[in-house]
């Protein structure tokens, strides 16, 4: 009885809650802007892909709380120099309109050409001025 109760009240709670979502690639050593609300109502919580952390508090009330973010002169979020690690879901949220949310996901490549291969297939990886030996890794 008590998990029939549990359930139906986690599907109340998310189904109010109004997601706006938004996917965007960067490169390794990219800068990205993220846009906040309005009046320093804002706050930026990120869920790391890559690593089994907690979510990071980056901004509160509009000010940065986290050393990764700073506030650049059009008033966005700025995380300079992207890597892997940066990889994840950034939640931002307006504290006027606390049952709506934007989630970024953000996606971190390392290199300007990406292929994609299927496994199994013949495919040609062009090394140019490479000292041998070298270290092919897949991802």
């Amino acid at each position: 009885m008590y998990f029939k109760v549990s359930l139906s009240l986690s599907t109340v709670v998310s189904a109010s809650l109004k997601v706006k979502e938004e996917r965007r690639t960067a490169f390794f050593g990219e800068d990205i802007h993220i846009d906040l609300p309005p009046e320093n109502l804002g706050e930026v919580v990120f869920r790391s892909r890559t690593n089994r952390l907690p979510e990071v508090l980056l901004l509160r009330e509009g000010q940065v709380v986290n050393p990764r973010g700073s506030i650049n002169a059009r008033g966005h979020l700025l995380l300079e120099d992207v890597q892997e690690e940066d990889e994840g879901v950034y939640v931002i949220k307006n504290s006027n309109t606390p049952n709506a949310a934007k989630h970024l996901i953000l996606i971190v490549r390392d290199c300007a050409v990406e292929q994609v291969v299927k496994y199994g297939d013949t495919y040609l990886i062009h090394l140019n001025r490479v000292e041998m030996p070298i270290t092919l890794e897949f991802r």
